[in-house]
């Protein structure tokens, strides 16, 4: 063994290795930042496509997710519709039951 050519040999061996740690290393910081970019791209992505969101459900004249259906609709219109149903309701029971009560008095009679 050679010490006088030990710390060349040591020298060198120490340079060759980080030479391809740095070069590692760059390649990984490479990555890195491809994959940075591309997320940056996408959650920009994401926010336009949420903001558009937010813009359309909130403009005037929308309809779901958050919108009232209703919002052009006074209570008084409202109140008017639901009487309007309950009556129909009503009316319809109504005679339901007084077909049935006489299809029953009929039936009572035939016998």
């Amino acid at each position: 063994m050679n010490l006088k050519r030990l710390p060349s040999t040591i020298t060198a061996s120490a340079v060759s290795l980080l030479a391809s740690s740095h070069v590692v290393m760059a390649a990984a910081v490479e990555e890195i930042q491809q994959h940075q970019e591309v997320f940056m791209d996408y959650s920009q992505e994401a926010l336009r496509l949420a903001r558009e969101k937010v813009q359309a459900a909130t403009s005037s004249g929308a309809f779901g997710h958050g919108v009232p259906i209703f919002n052009t609709w006074s209570d008084t219109t409202m109140i008017a519709l639901m009487l309007l149903v309950s009556a129909i309701g009503v009316g319809l029971l109504y005679y339901v039951l007084k077909n049935k009560s006489q299809n029953a008095a009929m039936k009572v009679v035939i016998n």
